[in-house]
C-alpha cells in the first residue's frame, strides 16, 4: 500500500419597429430581478429549488518523472468539511424550506413573479437549530480525510484533475464539491523528459 502523502491546498435605450423583440424588453428588468434570467421567473421555472453543492478543493501533488511515465496510485491526505454529527437543522422560516424567495414586480408588462436564493438560509432551505462545539454555522466540520487518488501515465506539469463528490460537504441535503488535483512535475536528477519521452 503506499504511503500517505499530505497533499498541499493551494486553496436604455429605446426599440422600435421590427429591432424590438421580448428579450430585449425582459433584459432592461436585470435590476429589477437580478440573479437567474428573467424567462425563467416570469414562465415558472424560477421556482424549482437548486440543489446546494460544497464547495470544491484543490490541491497540489508532486510527482516524479517516474511516477508521471508509469502512472501511480497515491493515498493524500485532505482536510475537508464534513456534516457533523449531532447536528440538527429547522425548516427556514423565511423560504419554508425551498431555498428561494418569490417576490411580485409591477411592471409596464404587468404583473411578473421573480424569484432569488433566500438571503436567511443562503439557499439551504434550513437553518442550525443545535450545534455541537467545533461545528460552524453550517453545521460542518473540518477533518482530515485519506483519499485514494489514482494518477494516470502521461499527465503534465500544471494539469488538473477532478474527483467528483471529494470536496467540501454542504449544509442540509446538498451535495458534495469536487476535489481538484494540480499535478506538479519534480525535477530528477537522471531522468529529464523530451516532450512525452524520458531520457
Amino acid at each position: 500500500m503506499p504511503d500517505p502523502v499530505a497533499a498541499v491546498a493551494i486553496g436604455g435605450g429605446g426599440y422600435s419597429g421590427h429591432d424590438m423583440n421580448m428579450e430585449d424588453i425582459f433584459s432592461q428588468f436585470g435590476d429589477i430581478f437580478g440573479e437567474g434570467n428573467p424567462f425563467d421567473s416570469f414562465f415558472g421555472g424560477g421556482g424549482r429549488s437548486r440543489q446546494r453543492k460544497g464547495s470544491n478543493l484543490r490541491i497540489k501533488l508532486k510527482l516524479s518523472l517516474d511516477e508521471i511515465a508509469n502512472g501511480v496510485e497515491k493515498k493524500i491526505k485532505v482536510n475537508r468539511l464534513i456534516r457533523a454529527e449531532g447536528v440538527t437543522f429547522r425548516t427556514c422560516p423565511t423560504c419554508q424550506g425551498s431555498g428561494q424567495v418569490r417576490k411580485v414586480v409591477n411592471t409596464m408588462l404587468g404583473q411578473m413573479v421573480s424569484t432569488s436564493t433566500c438571503s436567511t438560509c443562503g439557499g439551504a432551505g434550513q437553518m442550525l437549530d443545535k450545534r455541537p462545539p467545533g461545528v460552524d454555522s453550517s453545521g460542518l466540520v473540518s477533518k482530515e480525510d485519506l483519499i485514494s487518488v489514482k494518477i494516470p501515465a502521461g499527465v503534465g506539469d500544471g494539469m488538473q484533475l477532478s474527483m467528483s463528490g471529494k470536496g467540501n460537504e454542504a449544509p442540509g441535503a446538498g451535495i458534495p464539491g469536487d476535489l481538484l488535483i494540480v499535478i506538479e512535475e519534480l525535477e530528477d536528477k537522471e531522468l529529464k523528459r523530451d516532450g512525452n519521452n524520458l531520457q
